[in-house]
């Protein structure tokens, strides 16, 4: 049994008026495209942990504490009438520490030859060695073409810091990482954080359903609310779903939210609909995200989609879209729109204007890394919104557009990206807008690469 002991600051008395604190992290979209290229360029990936790693971060602020209690006062001068301690680097508690510890490993990791990507400050890469650094606050994934660059970057980290070495990645961000070598993929899964929430809500033996969500949940009226812990228990509920769900489980997008959409005064109905997803996840526990496999030229595509009206509260439009690249689900999203849409071509012009954006992210995270990846292709459903992008016009059905949703056919024009037509039935994105039957439901999540481990 270990025994620990760890001095810490009271930061809730700090003032933190003009104080910087934000402290940037990488995102799970960055994780899952540096998987997918650990995976297509056959790249080593191991892991690396710093011990204590905001006691390494010197201040630029001058900070005092209290000294604790318990400690011996008689070893201190006697000249101080009230001594307190001034610190040389940060401590955990303190607001500014996280701050101050990324600073510290940025300055250190590019010292290293690193550069910071400039799409996500968490990650860095060595454009000589072909080597990547993924840095969640002190969670570190390293990957080099070769296990020699990364001992080396293992050795200097650990001259310079008091580091754990993992070895090869297994485990990252509670996301469990499977790896085959010989067809070049490598699959995410969760499914012992699954099996955690399913014992904790008593869900373990409860009788699987085929899809998350079987039908609408709004458009209920004034039926009343639940209360008390019944919020909190609904709330707690659908933060563990959301995790999964940005992390591993797209098949979870569109449940999420609508459930969340509810998470301040929920239903009796909604806390129903939650409860179906425990069921749903014990029947597909097993499910990972399978990544790379699909060799070639790089290339970046995604699907856009829209469903028009379909909240019935206020009719607004929920938008739905995913990128691949390789193949290889990296990004999801499903989201109701900010205005009422009069026609499905606006809720579908609006969406593909949201997607073009993450397009557009995504292909300058990946040229920023030194990759040659062509302009992003959006497949779209509809062709009034098809044309409206191609063919720029402006008559009596259209002059009301918002000038922002133009965006896309800005980055039409300039090339920055293509668009084209997809069937409906082969429209991935579908599966981000509206409840679907168990067949098509499985075609999507079998399109985006989901499979059983």
């Amino acid at each position: 049994m270990k025994h620990k002991a760890r001095l810490v600051i009271r930061g809730d008395l700090q003032d933190i008026f003009g104080l910087d604190t934000y402290a940037p992290v990488a995102s799970l979209t960055t994780y899952r495209i540096l998987i997918t290229l650990v995976a297509l360029l056959d790249l080593e990936l191991h892991q690396m942990d710093v011990k204590t790693a905001f006691l390494f971060a010197p201040l630029q602020e001058e900070v005092y504490m209290q000294i604790p209690q318990g400690y011996n006062r008689s070893r201190l001068s006697k000249k101080f009438n009230n001594p307190v301690l001034k610190l040389n680097k940060a401590l955990y508690g303190l607001k500014q520490a996280p701050r101050a510890w990324n600073t510290e490993i940025d300055r250190f990791l590019q010292s290293l030859g690193f550069e910071k990507c400039s799409e996500d400050a968490g990650l860095y890469f060595n454009r000589q060695e072909k080597s990547f650094i993924l840095l969640y606050v002190d969670d570190l994934l390293i990957a080099a073409p070769s296990l020699s660059i990364i001992q080396r970057i293992k050795q200097s980290l650990s001259k310079k810091y008091s580091m754990t070495d993992i070895g090869e990645a297994r485990v990252f961000l509670g996301i469990q990482i499977m790896r085959n070598r010989q067809q070049r993929t490598i699959t995410l899964h969760q499914q012992s954080t699954i099996e955690g929430i399913l014992h904790r809500y008593e869900m373990s033996t409860s009788n699987p359903v085929d899809v998350p969500m079987e039908k609408p949940l709004d458009g209920l009226g004034n039926i009343p609310i639940l209360v008390g812990d019944a919020i909190v228990w609904y709330q707690q509920l659908v933060g563990q779903y959301m995790y999964l769900m940005l992390s591993t489980r797209p098949d979870l997008g569109y449940t999420i939210s609508r459930l969340s959409k509810y998470a301040a005064a929920p239903q009796k109905v909604h806390s129903k609909a939650a409860r179906r997803v425990l069921r749903y996840l014990n029947g597909t526990r097993s499910l990972g995200l399978v990544l790379g496999g699909k060799e070639g030229p790089l290339n970046l595509i995604g699907y856009s989609d829209a469903d028009w009206a379909n909240d019935k509260d206020d009719r607004k439009s929920t938008t739905g879209y995913c990128f691949l690249l390789n193949g290889s689900c990296i990004r999801w999203r499903a989201q109701k729109q900010t205005l009422v849409a009069d026609g499905t071509w606006y809720a579908e012009y609006i969406a593909a204007s949201e997607a073009t954006k993450e397009a557009i992210n995504l292909h300058r995270l990946l040229r920023s890394l030194g990759l040659q990846v062509p302009s992003p292709t959006i497949f779209i459903d509809n062709e009034a919104a098809l044309s409206l992008i191609q063919n720029p016009k402006n008559n009596t059905r259209t002059k009301h557009v918002d000038t922002k949703y133009h965006l896309v056919r800005d980055h039409f024009i300039k090339g920055d990206i293509t668009v084209a037509r997809v069937a409906s039935a082969d429209n991935i994105a579908d599966i981000f807008t509206k409840e679907l039957k168990k067949d098509k439901h499985n075609i999507h999540t079998n399109a985006m690469g989901m499979r059983s481990i």
